[in-house]
């Protein structure tokens, strides 16, 4: 009986993904749309209860360097405003990290909007190419 549920699980599995299916499992690949994001806001995150005591929510408003490129997007409908940063898994930054990569309010950086055409990732994602997400636990106040 379990082989056999075993072997059905590997048949969906398998039937599920398909060569003309532009999104199904395995390493997620990406379109690269360069530009540039512009940080809005920095504020402390009082509601977290896991990560780092000393977070706050940085948001951000992406802006590609072709004006045109909107036009294009593979995901029209995830907006380029108010993005939040994250870093890890997703957690919110630690404040001295923030302002040792001086992702400070008013600050631009370089960005790359990043939409997936293959694999199961998030259909879109920021890149910062000069912010050094290597230390950011270095900076964090671990929540105990």
């Amino acid at each position: 009986m379990k082989r056999l549920i075993l072997m059905l699980i590997l048949v969906l599995t398998v039937q599920s993904c398909n060569d003309d299916d532009p999104v199904c499992g395995g390493p997620c690949y990406f379109d690269s749309i360069p530009g540039t994001a512009l940080i809005k806001q920095v504020f402390g995150d009082t509601i977290s209860t896991t990560g780092c005591a000393n977070a706050v929510f940085v948001y951000f408003d992406f802006t590609p360097t072709d004006s045109t490129a909107p036009d294009k997007y593979r995901f029209p409908m995830w907006p380029d405003t108010n993005r939040k940063l994250g870093v890890g898994d997703g957690k919110n930054p630690p404040a001295s990290w923030v302002e040792a990569q001086k992702l400070l309010e008013g600050t631009e950086h370089p960005c790359i909007r990043l939409e997936e055409i293959k694999g199961t990732c998030p259909p879109v994602i920021y890149a910062f190419p000069t912010v050094d997400f290597s230390t950011w636990a270095d900076h964090c106040e671990w929540m105990k």
